[in-house]
């Protein structure tokens, strides 16, 4: 049995930089969605819109190195294999959706301000 080296850590690293880089650039934008139509009385124009917009164009760097990486090896398939666990996720939501609404209405309330 082999033990693992660099190159190893380095498509692990990969798979799961998508994914992170994805979800905050979702959760950037939900910020500035969310603080401009439900809660627009709470709304600060550098908390709610500046700091996230600018953070997502940061975060647009890691992003397209991870799409269009430099040389062509395993690492080009990591984008689809992230893609493909985002789309299961896109599925089980759905479904949970469909089969259990009030669960599913109920996912983000459980950390929202308010009543």
């Amino acid at each position: 049995m082999s033990r693992p080296g660099p190159g190893q850590f380095g498509y692990l690293a990969g798979i799961g930089g998508l994914p992170v880089v994805l979800v905050y650039l979702a959760v950037n934008i939900a910020v500035i969605r969310v603080f401009r139509t439900e809660f627009r009385a709470d709304f600060r124009l550098s908390r709610h819109l500046l700091i996230p917009a600018a953070a997502s164009v940061v975060f647009l760097f890691p992003l397209w190195g991870i799409l269009f990486p430099g040389s062509y090896t395993l690492t080009n398939l990591l984008p689809f294999i992230a893609f493909g666990w985002l789309l299961a996720g896109v599925i089980a939501a759905a479904m949970l959706r469909a089969r259990r609404p009030a669960t599913f209405a109920a996912l983000g309330k459980s950390g929202s301000p308010g009543p």
